[in-house]
Parts: structure tokens; sequence; C-alpha cells
């Protein structure tokens, strides 16, 4: 819905009250670590012809995301990486947001973003759905911080 809402095929005053007032380009969209999708969010992906990477393309940093993210740099000003921290597994982060089976690592995550901070354009990065009251054992933030410890390194790699 997020997504829908950028790309103004949805709540438009929303999407104005936030400041957005010129809707995001579905051609300026990567879908990356989608996993777990219902048919009518499938649809949605196809009519809008959005660039998908799956889950392994965050995981393996596939042919699929390198182009996509160099023809989306070559293209924009600023790039903002936002996460749903669903995409990681119930396993090792069990109060991210709506969980479902398989996912990634924090570790696994981390390296992505680190691939995505390097390039010099991501000037923004989210990470959403994080349900601190089911985290009692703290394993949920110990693999966000893990992610976001690895993901800092790509500032290093800014420019190369």
């Amino acid at each position: 819905m997020p997504v829908a809402v950028l790309a103004g095929k949805c709540l438009p005053r929303l999407r104005n009250r936030s400041g957005l007032v010129t809707p995001i380009l579905f051609s300026d969209i990567i879908m990356a670590g989608v996993r777990d999708l219902d048919e009518l969010e499938k649809e949605a992906i196809a009519e809008d012809e959005l660039k998908v990477v799956g889950e392994n393309g965050l995981i393996e940093l596939s042919p699929d995301l390198k182009p996509a993210l160099a023809d989306l740099s070559a293209r924009v000003d600023t790039i903002y990486v936002h996460v749903d921290l669903d995409i990681l597994d119930p396993i090792v982060a069990p109060a991210a947001g709506l969980p479902s089976p398989g996912g990634l690592t924090g570790e696994q995550l981390g390296r992505a973003l680190a691939y995505m901070i390097g390039d010099e354009k991501v000037s923004a990065l989210s990470l959403v759905s994080y349900r601190a009251d089911g985290d009692d054992d703290g394993r949920t933030l110990k693999e966000v911080m893990r992610a976001i410890l690895l993901a800092t390194s790509g500032l290093g790699h800014r420019g190369t």
C-alpha cells in the first residue's frame, strides 16, 4: 500500500499532506527482496511494470540488482531505500512486521544494503515494522543492528 500511495495510485490527500505532491514514477521504483505476494499484489506489480528483484537477488547481489540500481542512479538525483523488516527470516527476527517463512538474516540484509548505500545517490534509508513489544529476548533487534552496522560499510565505497 505505501508504494501505491507514493506512486499516485491511491490516497492522494495522504501523499499530498506528506509533502510528496508529484507521485513517484513506477519506472523509479525497484521492489527488492520481494516474496510471499498475494495474487492482487502480483497483478499490480505486473500491471505497473515495476522492476522486481527477488529475495535471492539480495542475498547474492544478483545480476538483477546491480543494473537496476545503476539504471535508477543514472536517471534520478536522489535514491531513498525503504526496508520492511519482515524481509528478515522470522526464525532470527520474530518481531519483524508481518513474518512469513523464509527471508534474510541480518547479515544478508546488511550486505545488500551496503551495496546499495555504496551508490552516492542514496541519501535516505528507513527500516520499518519492528514490533518492540514482541521482541522479549532482543533477537530481532540484534539482527536489525547487525544489518545496520554492515550497511554503513557501504559509505566507504562511495565513488569507487
